[in-house]
């Protein structure tokens, strides 16, 4: 058989699809793992600047605000405006944060997923708000495009779900 590929002159046209789907599968791999590593990183690497002098003090004090005030109170953001120095800082150096962009809309699609984890992690950990009030509160404090705020709501909707979804099942074979 000749595809015009030379990789796959007098190989039998079995061989020859088992040879692209191997092929494919590799690259497909590659895809998925540099994503995956992309992420892996950002989780790593997630507010770093929070550990350091600039400010640690301030959301330590923030945090004292959040763990008594759902997220959206004014006390809450009584806190956040209190701590204004702190909260710029951290915006201006984490991707994540709409803030560090000149417009939301400027934001990555790794940048996207990032904060709704970061959303996700914070209301379960500081908040009494429920998920979807924080997703309405995150619409409205943003000028989302809607492509951005569909990805938004598929993520939220993934980490809210805490199980694979059904189209991440295993493919089903014929008997």
């Amino acid at each position: 058989m000749s595809d015009g590929n030379p990789d796959y002159e007098g190989v039998t046209p079995e061989s020859a699809l088992l040879a692209t789907m191997h092929r494919h599968l590799v690259y497909l791999r590659e895809g998925i793992m540099r994503i995956c590593h992309a992420l892996e990183h950002r989780a790593v690497v997630h507010d770093a600047s929070k550990y350091g002098p600039l400010e640690f003090p301030g959301f330590a004090r923030i945090n004292a605000t959040a763990r008594q005030h759902a997220y959206g109170s004014p006390e809450y953001t009584a806190s956040l405006q209190a701590e204004k120095p702190t909260i710029q800082h951290h915006t201006a150096s984490n991707s994540h944060h709409p803030e560090y962009h000149d417009a939301p809309a400027d934001m990555g699609w790794l940048d996207i997923v990032e904060m709704v984890c970061d959303w996700w992690s914070a209301s379960k950990t500081y908040s009494t708000t429920d998920w979807d009030e924080v997703m309405e509160l995150q619409k409205q404090r943003f000028d989302w495009t809607p492509e951005q705020w569909w990805l938004i709501c598929q993520v939220a909707e993934f980490m809210a779900a805490r199980v694979l979804p059904d189209d991440v099942k295993a493919p089903k074979t014929s008997d």
